[in-house]
């Protein structure tokens, strides 16, 4: 039996003394993905950060591909072949080739143009502002140009915080036909969203409640749950597009 890509197991974490998350379990299976919704403050960010070694876990475990990288710094949980998308997802004062030279760090460079024609049929748009700096793009060419930056590793685990973030409703449906042509292509997917659009790109949900999961399972079962789905749809942020 294949590793799970993800497997996260009773963590807890936060900053200084202030706790943001409690308890946190669940996984994802290799090639498949997973939308972890939820509304500011809710712990997403904070999740995700456990994950790439940027915060660390007061307790619990966190295994990629089978391997525990609790002990692990960022650098190395990238090589197991984690790619992180920020909320903010560029460096704005670099220009879009930059940018995505940045992402193909750990590539050989033999593969580089490759990726580049990878990611370029993916995002055509990019194709023309590869001299512009990435901070000069619109909010929907930004999120472009850093999810392009984190195929251009060839992940296997892709990680993305709040893709939607400034995004006008055009774009946000963009960014989710992009991300539902990634599926069954072999990369595993995280995605942090309040927006439920991103339902449309997942197999499985976890809704993050105050740092602690109130609901993990298949979209069809949260979609079917109508307490579950009234609440959810309550909570303040959280906008169907």
């Amino acid at each position: 039996m294949e590793p799970l890509a993800l497997e996260i197991t009773g963590v807890s974490s936060g900053y200084g003394r202030v706790q943001v998350l409690w308890d946190v379990s669940f996984s994802v299976k290799q090639g498949s993905s997973i939308v972890l919704l939820g509304a500011n403050g809710a712990g997403k960010t904070t999740l995700l950060k456990v994950v790439v070694g940027l915060v660390k876990a007061w307790s619990g475990d966190v295994k990629v591909f089978g391997e525990d990288i609790g002990r692990l710094n960022t650098s190395h949980r990238v090589r197991t072949g984690i790619a992180y998308m920020s909320e903010q997802g560029i460096f704005p004062s670099l220009s879009v080739k930059e940018n995505l030279a940045l992402g193909a760090g750990r590539v050989a460079k033999s593969e580089v143009q490759d990726r580049l024609a990878t990611v370029y049929e993916m995002f055509p748009e990019l194709v023309q502002r590869g001299k512009s700096l990435a901070g000069s793009l619109s909010g929907g060419q930004r999120k472009m140009v850093g999810i392009s930056k984190c195929l251009m590793s060839k992940p296997k685990l892709l990680i993305l915080d709040e893709p939607s973030s400034g995004l006008s409703p055009r774009y946000v449906a963009e960014v989710v036909e992009q991300l539902q042509t990634l599926r069954g292509v072999g990369i595993t997917m995280v995605v942090a969203e309040q927006n439920v659009s991103f339902l449309e790109t997942a197999d499985s949900a976890c809704v993050l409640e105050g740092g602690r999961i109130n609901f993990a399972g298949g979209v069809e079962e949260f979609e079917g749950d109508e307490a579950l789905h009234a609440a959810f749809f309550g909570l303040e942020g959280i906008q169907e597009v």
